[in-house]
């Protein structure tokens, strides 16, 4: 496991490939103040897209968590293809963020903002965060989405 802050955590996710890869599951979690955002995903390794790894990225001390879910679309994987992605130092949603805990005098630490498309349903998540933990399998499997065009027998 790794963790990234800050200027890295936004080198790190814009240098992931995002297009295609597939995202499972989003847990939202609200503990003792640190509230997490976990993804768990098959990410891509490649621009070929012909492989990629089990993922966990875990957002750590979310200050904002949007998700807009669109459902009854059937996806083209075994879960919902991301369409892209981006993360960003600076965001409407960071301005948001710091005019909040600004008006309630409260320092904040140096955030950054991901955003996220689906494909197939059109289905939007955007995270302001702290930190990004990424737990990554180092088996690299071949990419399940999309399916093969014709049945293979």
């Amino acid at each position: 496991m790794i963790t990234y802050k800050y200027k890295k955590a936004v080198e790190y996710l814009n240098d992931q490939y995002w297009h295609d890869s597939i995202l499972y599951e989003i847990r939202i979690i609200r503990r003792d103040s640190l509230d997490q955002a976990i993804l768990i995903l098959k990410l891509l390794t490649d621009a070929d897209g012909w492989e990629s790894r089990n993922t966990i990225m875990q957002f750590n001390d979310c200050y904002y968590v949007e998700t807009k879910m669109h459902g009854g679309v059937n996806a083209l994987s075994d879960g919902e293809m991301i369409s892209e992605a981006s993360t960003n130092l600076s965001s409407k949603f960071i301005d948001q963020v710091n005019k909040v805990w600004g008006n309630a005098k409260i320092k904040l630490p140096e955030l950054f903002h991901i955003s996220m498309i689906l494909s197939s349903t059109g289905s939007a998540i955007d995270i302001v965060s702290k930190s990004v933990t990424v737990d990554m399998e180092s088996i690299v499997e071949k990419h399940s989405a999309p399916p093969p065009m014709y049945p293979t027998r």
